[in-house]
């Protein structure tokens, strides 16, 4: 079932998945699997910039307002969270970005 545009960042909306298990808790998560049935155009909002594997990447969803950018990075982690940062805009830097195919989900708040 797609999370509504009214209660989502997005223009288009993602589907919602099956809860991913965070801290032995189930989490509420939006995404697309590879089994889907959602137009082309939402794919269109997802940027891959680095892509190593599923628990090391970097991607960009567009949002609704132009001018924003949600950056969701899964990576490991520098000695402070600027450092971090700097990472993931350094590897956003050097890469030629992509479209999905690889399953994407991500956790969000009703």
């Amino acid at each position: 079932m797609p999370i509504s545009t009214r209660t989502s960042a997005f223009s288009l909306p993602f589907a919602e998945n099956e809860p991913l298990t965070f801290l032995a808790q189930p989490v509420q998560n939006f995404g697309f699997r590879e089994a889907h049935s959602l137009p082309e155009a939402v794919f269109k909002q997802v940027e891959i910039y680095d892509y190593k594997s599923a628990d090391d990447y970097i991607v960009k969803l567009q949002t609704k307002v132009p001018d924003d950018e949600l950056i969701l990075a899964k990576i490991t982690p520098a000695n402070t969270f600027q450092e971090t940062v700097a990472d993931v805009l350094k590897r956003m830097g050097k890469a030629s970005r992509s479209r999905p195919p690889p399953p994407i989900s991500s956790p969000y708040r009703s």
